[in-house]
């Protein structure tokens, strides 16, 4: 990797000071690119198929990341299980926490669903910093821009002015983007159930009623029990619609609709650089908009 690096950078293709910067979901490397434009190679170890809660410190994350002038994760532990053994691993000193290169890009987001009382493992897969999941909120995604802006100036202090310029630009894409859902939503009164909190971002950022979810402790399926009281309970509700994102077990979410006649669907959770129509962040939201009306006024 370090030896192609240096090829392209001899042809003229990358430039030799151009900074290197891998992300754990491809959301942060394109902020990352928009903020830093020409001078910096951002790139993103999850293409956004894989559900990011339950992976493995892999030898090509590791050696991704042993290149690396600077590491960007979503953080609140939503990569606690394998990020930092590959960080450790790498050998890397630039990204190692608390270096100049480690970036944390939960640092200035307002986290939901911060636990009320301490968490242990008998309740589930609880994040003890907060629902980590904010990568489906454009305002969200602003206040972690602000958190790569801030380690690509200190990297580059010279082009401190121009980062800080794209930085805005690419605050300005989220508000407009927001808007524009905004104005797709405003046309329906929603009411949905999630399979697991992935959506809460999302559902909150466009006042989308949402009623707790399908699971009932996180990250443990529920049982049969469990599903059938939930799936009456959103009958009576008048619940529109069932959300669970690509790796939720189809045979859950069939289940409730069975017991309770409300449709669901299955949606991306992150940006899948594999998937035209949603490999960006703007696309994505887009889709997840559209997917939720076009079923929910199915039913």
């Amino acid at each position: 990797m370090q030896l192609l690096f240096i090829i392209l950078a001899s042809i003229g293709i990358i430039k030799a000071d151009t900074l290197k910067v891998v992300t754990t979901i491809p959301e942060l490397a394109e902020i990352a690119k928009a903020i830093g434009k020409k001078d910096i190679k951002a790139e993103s170890l999850l293409s956004g198929s894989e559900d990011p809660h339950f992976l493995e410190a892999s030898p090509y994350f590791i050696s991704k990341v042993s290149n690396a002038d600077v590491f960007c994760q979503v953080g609140l532990e939503l990569e606690i299980g394998w990020a930092p053994k590959v960080i450790q691993k790498s050998a890397n000193k630039k990204i190692q926490p608390g270096a100049q290169g480690f970036c944390d890009a939960s640092t200035y987001v307002t986290a939901l669903d911060i636990p009320e009382r301490p968490s242990d493992r008998s309740m589930g897969d609880v994040h003890k910093k907060g629902n980590p999941h904010y990568n489906l909120s454009p305002d969200q995604l602003i206040k972690a821009s602000e958190k790569i802006l801030e380690v690509l100036i200190a990297y580059n202090p010279k082009n401190s002015s121009l980062y800080t310029k794209n930085q805005i630009e690419f605050k300005n894409r989220m508000l407009e983007l927001k808007q524009k859902i905004q104005d797709k939503l405003n046309q329906h009164n929603l009411k949905v159930i999630q399979y697991h909190k992935e959506f809460n971002y999302f559902f909150n950022s466009y006042s989308i009623k949402h009623q707790g979810s399908i699971e009932e402790l996180p990250g443990v399926p529920p049982s049969s029990s469990r599903i059938a009281k939930v799936a009456l309970k959103a009958k009576q509700q008048g619940i529109d619609l069932a959300v669970g994102s690509h790796y939720t077990p189809e045979k859950h979410l069939n289940k409730f609709s069975e017991i309770s006649g409300i449709s669901s669907i299955k949606l991306p959770a992150l940006v899948n650089l594999n998937q035209n129509q949603y490999n960006t962040i703007e696309k994505l939201q887009h889709y997840i908009t559209d997917q939720i009306i076009n079923k929910a006024k199915g039913k």
